[in-house]
Protein backbone atom coordinates (compact mmCIF):
# COMPACT_ATOMS: atom_id res chain seq x y z
CA UNK A 1 0.00 0.00 0.00
CA UNK A 2 1.50 3.45 -1.19
CA UNK A 3 2.03 6.21 1.11
CA UNK A 4 -1.09 8.10 1.86
CA UNK A 5 -3.66 4.88 1.17
CA UNK A 6 -6.13 3.35 3.04
CA UNK A 7 -9.14 1.02 2.88
CA UNK A 8 -12.29 1.89 4.68
CA UNK A 9 -15.18 -0.03 5.10
CA UNK A 10 -13.09 -2.24 2.20
CA UNK A 11 -13.65 0.75 -0.23
CA UNK A 12 -9.97 1.01 -1.35
CA UNK A 13 -8.74 5.25 -1.10
CA UNK A 14 -8.14 4.90 -5.04
CA UNK A 15 -11.67 4.76 -5.43
CA UNK A 16 -12.62 7.76 -3.40
CA UNK A 17 -9.54 9.66 -4.71
CA UNK A 18 -8.85 10.47 -1.38
CA UNK A 19 -5.66 10.14 0.86
CA UNK A 20 -4.01 10.83 3.65
CA UNK A 21 -1.78 14.05 4.30
CA UNK A 22 -0.15 13.77 7.16
CA UNK A 23 0.45 10.65 9.41
CA UNK A 24 -2.00 10.88 12.45
CA UNK A 25 -0.73 10.76 16.17
CA UNK A 26 -1.92 8.36 17.95
CA UNK A 27 -2.67 8.08 21.47
CA UNK A 28 -2.15 5.25 23.31
CA UNK A 29 -5.46 3.66 24.57
CA UNK A 30 -6.10 4.61 28.31
CA UNK A 31 -6.98 1.92 30.56
CA UNK A 32 -10.14 1.39 32.45
CA UNK A 33 -9.79 2.56 35.98
CA UNK A 34 -11.21 3.58 39.44
CA UNK A 35 -9.76 4.88 42.11
CA UNK A 36 -10.97 5.77 45.43
CA UNK A 37 -9.69 8.08 48.40
CA UNK A 38 -9.52 6.24 51.32
CA UNK A 39 -9.82 8.13 54.59
CA UNK A 40 -6.25 8.00 56.66
CA UNK A 41 -4.19 5.95 53.94
CA UNK A 42 -2.12 7.20 51.31
CA UNK A 43 -2.91 6.79 47.98
CA UNK A 44 -6.03 6.49 46.28
CA UNK A 45 -7.59 2.60 45.93
CA UNK A 46 -7.07 1.34 42.46
CA UNK A 47 -9.86 -0.60 40.57
CA UNK A 48 -8.71 -1.70 37.37
CA UNK A 49 -11.46 -3.53 34.79
CA UNK A 50 -8.31 -5.60 32.82
CA UNK A 51 -9.78 -3.30 29.72
CA UNK A 52 -9.13 0.00 27.80
CA UNK A 53 -11.30 2.65 26.52
CA UNK A 54 -11.27 3.52 22.58
CA UNK A 55 -8.65 6.30 21.61
CA UNK A 56 -9.11 8.94 18.93
CA UNK A 57 -7.37 9.27 15.71
CA UNK A 58 -7.51 12.63 13.88
CA UNK A 59 -7.43 12.44 10.29
CA UNK A 60 -6.52 14.88 7.47
CA UNK A 61 -7.75 13.75 3.88
CA UNK A 62 -6.91 15.61 0.37
CA UNK A 63 -9.37 15.09 -2.66
CA UNK A 64 -8.26 15.01 -6.43
CA UNK A 65 -11.18 15.33 -8.97
CA UNK A 66 -10.89 15.85 -12.41
CA UNK A 67 -13.13 19.17 -11.62
CA UNK A 68 -14.84 20.72 -8.86
CA UNK A 69 -18.34 18.86 -9.50
CA UNK A 70 -15.99 15.07 -9.45
CA UNK A 71 -15.00 16.38 -5.98
CA UNK A 72 -18.35 17.33 -4.88
CA UNK A 73 -19.60 13.89 -5.91
CA UNK A 74 -16.35 12.26 -4.22
CA UNK A 75 -16.84 14.29 -0.77
CA UNK A 76 -20.39 12.65 -0.86
CA UNK A 77 -19.50 9.13 -1.32
CA UNK A 78 -16.52 9.77 1.28
CA UNK A 79 -18.60 11.28 3.99
CA UNK A 80 -21.14 7.70 3.21
CA UNK A 81 -18.57 5.77 3.55
CA UNK A 82 -17.06 6.77 6.58
CA UNK A 83 -20.50 7.91 8.57
CA UNK A 84 -21.69 4.13 9.27
CA UNK A 85 -23.98 2.87 12.29
CA UNK A 86 -21.76 0.61 13.19
CA UNK A 87 -18.13 -0.13 13.65
CA UNK A 88 -15.77 -0.33 10.36
CA UNK A 89 -12.90 -1.62 9.15
CA UNK A 90 -10.19 0.64 8.49
CA UNK A 91 -5.85 -0.01 7.64
CA UNK A 92 -3.95 2.85 6.73
CA UNK A 93 -0.98 2.64 4.64
CA UNK A 94 1.39 3.36 7.61
CA UNK A 95 0.01 0.12 9.65
CA UNK A 96 -0.92 -2.19 6.72
CA UNK A 97 -0.92 -5.45 8.20
CA UNK A 98 -3.32 -4.44 10.90
CA UNK A 99 -6.81 -3.80 11.02
CA UNK A 100 -8.56 -1.02 12.77
CA UNK A 101 -12.33 -0.82 13.92
CA UNK A 102 -13.78 2.80 13.99
CA UNK A 103 -16.56 5.01 14.03
CA UNK A 104 -16.63 8.48 12.81
CA UNK A 105 -16.91 10.46 15.61
CA UNK A 106 -16.54 14.09 14.65
CA UNK A 107 -16.76 15.22 10.43
CA UNK A 108 -16.31 15.04 8.24
CA UNK A 109 -15.54 18.61 7.38
CA UNK A 110 -14.55 20.00 4.10
CA UNK A 111 -12.60 23.05 2.99
CA UNK A 112 -12.65 24.51 -0.95
CA UNK A 113 -10.43 26.56 -2.59
CA UNK A 114 -11.88 28.31 -5.58
CA UNK A 115 -8.26 28.75 -6.48
CA UNK A 116 -7.64 25.12 -7.40
CA UNK A 117 -11.31 22.92 -7.60
CA UNK A 118 -10.02 19.98 -8.36
CA UNK A 119 -9.03 19.75 -4.61
CA UNK A 120 -10.58 19.85 -1.23
CA UNK A 121 -9.17 19.11 2.18
CA UNK A 122 -11.26 16.75 4.42
CA UNK A 123 -10.76 17.10 7.99
CA UNK A 124 -12.48 14.07 10.41
CA UNK A 125 -12.01 12.22 13.89
CA UNK A 126 -12.46 8.67 14.36
CA UNK A 127 -12.96 6.51 17.33
CA UNK A 128 -10.90 3.04 17.38
CA UNK A 129 -11.56 0.13 19.82
CA UNK A 130 -8.00 -0.17 21.78
CA UNK A 131 -7.03 -3.67 19.95
CA UNK A 132 -6.06 -3.45 15.81
CA UNK A 133 -5.99 -7.16 14.42
CA UNK A 134 -3.26 -8.46 12.08
CA UNK A 135 -4.88 -9.07 8.57
CA UNK A 136 -2.87 -11.95 7.57
CA UNK A 137 -5.00 -15.04 5.99
CA UNK A 138 -3.62 -17.24 8.80
CA UNK A 139 -5.07 -20.48 9.01
CA UNK A 140 -4.05 -23.83 11.09
CA UNK A 141 -5.60 -27.39 10.18
CA UNK A 142 -5.34 -30.29 11.78
CA UNK A 143 -6.62 -32.24 14.99
CA UNK A 144 -3.43 -30.68 17.07
CA UNK A 145 -1.54 -27.86 16.96
CA UNK A 146 0.82 -25.62 19.04
CA UNK A 147 0.67 -21.64 18.24
CA UNK A 148 3.01 -19.27 19.05
CA UNK A 149 0.76 -15.73 20.14
CA UNK A 150 3.19 -13.18 18.77
CA UNK A 151 1.81 -10.34 20.69
CA UNK A 152 1.34 -9.35 24.57
CA UNK A 153 -2.31 -10.03 24.24
CA UNK A 154 -4.78 -12.28 23.98
CA UNK A 155 -6.68 -13.09 21.08
CA UNK A 156 -10.28 -14.27 20.24
CA UNK A 157 -10.01 -16.72 17.80
CA UNK A 158 -11.99 -17.97 15.08
CA UNK A 159 -12.12 -22.01 15.17
CA UNK A 160 -14.30 -24.25 13.04
CA UNK A 161 -14.97 -28.17 14.46
CA UNK A 162 -15.29 -30.45 11.78
CA UNK A 163 -16.87 -34.06 12.95
CA UNK A 164 -19.92 -35.45 13.59
CA UNK A 165 -21.15 -36.61 17.29
CA UNK A 166 -19.96 -35.44 20.69
CA UNK A 167 -16.22 -34.22 20.60
CA UNK A 168 -14.19 -31.59 22.82
CA UNK A 169 -11.66 -28.89 22.31
CA UNK A 170 -8.71 -28.86 24.63
CA UNK A 171 -7.21 -25.26 24.52
CA UNK A 172 -3.75 -24.91 27.33
CA UNK A 173 -5.80 -27.81 29.14
CA UNK A 174 -9.26 -26.47 29.24
CA UNK A 175 -11.79 -28.29 27.70
CA UNK A 176 -14.80 -27.30 25.66
CA UNK A 177 -17.64 -29.54 25.14
CA UNK A 178 -19.99 -29.77 22.32
CA UNK A 179 -22.55 -32.46 21.77
CA UNK A 180 -24.37 -33.83 18.97
CA UNK A 181 -22.77 -31.37 15.97
CA UNK A 182 -23.57 -31.94 12.51
CA UNK A 183 -20.56 -32.01 10.20
CA UNK A 184 -19.14 -28.39 11.82
CA UNK A 185 -19.60 -25.77 13.79
CA UNK A 186 -18.10 -22.84 14.11
CA UNK A 187 -16.99 -21.17 17.60
CA UNK A 188 -16.28 -17.38 17.47
CA UNK A 189 -14.59 -15.70 20.68
CA UNK A 190 -15.18 -12.23 19.17
CA UNK A 191 -18.75 -12.73 19.21
CA UNK A 192 -19.30 -15.21 21.76
CA UNK A 193 -21.19 -17.30 19.52
CA UNK A 194 -21.43 -21.00 18.04
CA UNK A 195 -22.70 -21.48 14.95
CA UNK A 196 -22.95 -22.89 11.39
CA UNK A 197 -23.25 -20.85 8.24
CA UNK A 198 -24.38 -22.75 5.41
CA UNK A 199 -25.78 -19.58 3.59
CA UNK A 200 -27.93 -18.90 6.37
CA UNK A 201 -26.88 -18.62 9.85
CA UNK A 202 -27.82 -21.25 12.66
CA UNK A 203 -27.28 -20.71 15.94
CA UNK A 204 -25.62 -23.64 17.49
CA UNK A 205 -25.32 -22.45 21.12
CA UNK A 206 -27.39 -25.06 22.79
CA UNK A 207 -24.81 -27.81 21.62
CA UNK A 208 -21.73 -26.02 23.52
CA UNK A 209 -21.62 -27.11 27.21
CA UNK A 210 -18.61 -24.94 27.91
CA UNK A 211 -19.41 -21.40 29.59
CA UNK A 212 -16.22 -19.80 28.15
CA UNK A 213 -15.25 -18.99 24.57
CA UNK A 214 -11.43 -20.23 23.60
CA UNK A 215 -8.79 -17.89 23.77
CA UNK A 216 -5.13 -18.26 23.21
CA UNK A 217 -2.70 -16.19 25.62
CA UNK A 218 0.44 -14.77 24.58
CA UNK A 219 3.28 -17.00 24.30
CA UNK A 220 2.77 -20.60 22.91
CA UNK A 221 -1.09 -22.20 22.82
CA UNK A 222 -1.52 -26.01 22.48
CA UNK A 223 -4.66 -27.01 21.00
CA UNK A 224 -6.29 -30.36 20.27
CA UNK A 225 -9.60 -32.03 19.61
CA UNK A 226 -10.48 -35.49 21.04
CA UNK A 227 -13.97 -37.35 20.46
CA UNK A 228 -15.74 -37.56 17.20
CA UNK A 229 -13.95 -34.81 16.01
CA UNK A 230 -11.80 -35.52 12.73
CA UNK A 231 -9.79 -32.03 12.90
CA UNK A 232 -9.94 -27.82 12.71
CA UNK A 233 -9.34 -25.25 11.44
CA UNK A 234 -8.37 -22.16 13.08
CA UNK A 235 -8.19 -18.37 12.74
CA UNK A 236 -6.00 -16.79 15.63
CA UNK A 237 -6.90 -13.56 15.17
CA UNK A 238 -3.89 -11.89 16.70
CA UNK A 239 -4.29 -8.11 18.21
CA UNK A 240 -1.91 -5.43 18.45
CA UNK A 241 -2.69 -2.48 21.52
CA UNK A 242 -3.44 0.91 18.91
CA UNK A 243 -0.27 3.11 19.32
Amino acid sequence: MRPGAFIVNGVHSDELKAYIQFRPQLTTPKRKRITHSVPGVNGDYLIDENAFENTHIPLSLFIRGEDAEEVLLLSEKLTYTFNQSNYISFIPYFDKDMEYQIFCEQGPTFEFDGNYPELAICELTLSAKPFKRYTGKEKHTGKSATLMNPYFYTSRPLIKLIGTGDMTLTVNDKEFRFKNIQGYILIDSVTMNAYKDDGVIYSMNDRMYTIDFPMFRPGKNVISVSGSATGFEIEPRWVKLLI
